[in-house]
């Protein structure tokens, strides 16, 4: 089960999320979710930096949870923008990031101009 990240942290720098813990729960209870945590666990390749590397378990497994939601909500966005990014080049013979959205055009190139905006 994961920890409660309402907790207050022993880092000199705490997490800025809040996660009631109905929420927690939910998400112990995910099964999709908890694949994705075990991905991130065995395939993540960034550790902790040296403000929280001394930090308590129970910090640790906060940040940790926070990670693993983050990514979950931003990495579908990223593989987005990367699969129309690779369409535009393909489309325009060009990987200058500032030609990519003449590819598109309409709401399409404004739904490019802000996935471009947000990565």
């Amino acid at each position: 089960a994961m920890d409660t990240s309402t907790i207050t942290s022993s880092c000199e720098t705490a997490s800025p999320f809040r996660i009631r813990p109905g929420d927690i729960a939910a998400l112990d209870m995910s099964e999709p979710f908890q694949i994705l945590r075990q991905h991130l666990a065995i395939n993540a390749t960034n550790g902790f930096c040296s403000e929280h590397a001394n930090c308590s378990h129970g910090d640790k497994s906060t940040w940790t949870l926070h990670r693993d939601i983050l990514h979950a909500l931003v990495m579908p966005i990223a593989q987005l923008f990367n699969r129309a990014s690779h369409l535009a080049e393909a489309a325009l013979c060009s990987s200058k990031p500032e030609d990519l959205e003449l590819a598109f055009t309409g709401d399409a190139r404004s739904a490019f101009l802000w996935l471009q905006c947000f990565m």
